[in-house]
């Protein structure tokens, strides 16, 4: 496994609407905290910088939950060029912010992530490859992976025609991709791609908090 800081950075996608949860991505909170601030204070440690990606107007409201004395420092915030157009503008416009070879991509609802699935990712980033990512039961997993800024001609050419989703440009690009055998060497690797999506998620995750206290 990588010891110390990756030369790459953190990127969250916290533009999400969350229509099916019922309140926006940005403000999912647990015991008086914001799911991202316990995000961006596991996983900061491991990057050489944060950035946050929020849809458009949305700056001011993130930098009121993170801009705190105490809580998440030094993070950057990017704001989306064009409301409606889905993870794939968040994306685009955090790459091009980024200062750093490789960006590990999540989202602010993923609360179980492991550090360890992270460093073991980033052992496949190689020159030569736009997008790192795993494949879990069969599926490629585009919201828990790293994406190089060699990746936004692509990303690009696929916004142009339309495309909203992560995956929508991959075909287009050089991905490299991790197969489950490989993680399957870490402990509970499969929660690390866990996301909070409905009321019922959320309840998953209170009562998994509240009884490790994580």
């Amino acid at each position: 496994m990588h010891k110390g800081v990756l030369p790459a950075s953190l990127v969250i996608l916290a533009g999400g609407k969350g229509r099916r949860i019922g309140v926006g991505k940005l403000l999912l909170a647990v015991d008086g905290s914001f799911m991202i601030e316990k995000i961006i204070s596991r996983l900061s440690p491991l990057f050489k910088e944060v950035i946050v990606s929020v849809g458009v107007g949305q700056t001011t409201i993130a930098e009121r939950i993170l801009k705190k004395p105490n809580s998440c420092r030094h993070v950057k915030f990017v704001e989306d060029d064009f409301e409606g157009r889905g993870p794939l503008e968040g994306l685009r416009c955090a790459l091009r912010a980024q200062g750093t070879p490789w960006a590990f991509v999540m989202g602010c609802d993923m609360p179980y992530i492991k550090e360890e699935v992270v460093t073991l990712l980033w052992q496949f980033c190689k020159e030569g490859s736009d997008v790192v990512c795993a494949r879990l039961r069969g599926f490629l997993e585009p919201l828990h992976a790293f994406y190089s800024p060699s990746c936004l001609p692509a990303v690009e050419r696929a916004m142009a025609k339309g495309a909203l989703s992560l995956k929508s440009f991959y075909g287009d690009a050089r991905v490299s991709v991790v197969e489950e055998e490989k993680l399957a060497q870490l402990k509970d690797y499969e929660i690390s791609f866990m996301g909070i999506n409905t009321k019922e998620d959320l309840s998953r995750f209170l009562d998994l908090h509240s009884s490790t206290g994580d």
